[in-house]
């Protein structure tokens, strides 16, 4: 049994979107097969989509960067808020 050019679509969508839970239970319901089986047909699928679609799969790692700096910067800020906190209770306690 072969898969449908809709499922193999819906199956796409879902490794494209980086759900391989999803594509697994996709193929496992189209065949009738185990969730092994598909898992290993579905991680064949994925190498193949790599090679034939690789703009779907490109890492971008300047967003993962900016958000670091961000939480960098927040944390930076509450320290600094700390800071001003426990002096101005020293200050005005002391």
């Amino acid at each position: 049994m072969t898969l449908s050019a809709l499922q193999e679509h819906h199956i796409e969508k879902a490794l494209i979107a980086r759900d391989s839970v999803e594509a697994v239970r996709l193929y496992s319901e189209a065949l009738g097969c185990g969730l092994a089986h598909a898992k290993h047909e579905v991680d064949k699928i994925l190498e193949l989509l790599v090679v034939q679609k690789p703009a779907y799969f490109r890492y971008e790692p300047v967003e993962v960067y900016a958000q670091e700096e961000t939480l960098t910067i927040n944390r930076s800020g509450i320290g600094a808020f700390m800071l001003i906190a426990v002096a101005m209770y020293h200050f005005f306690a002391g």
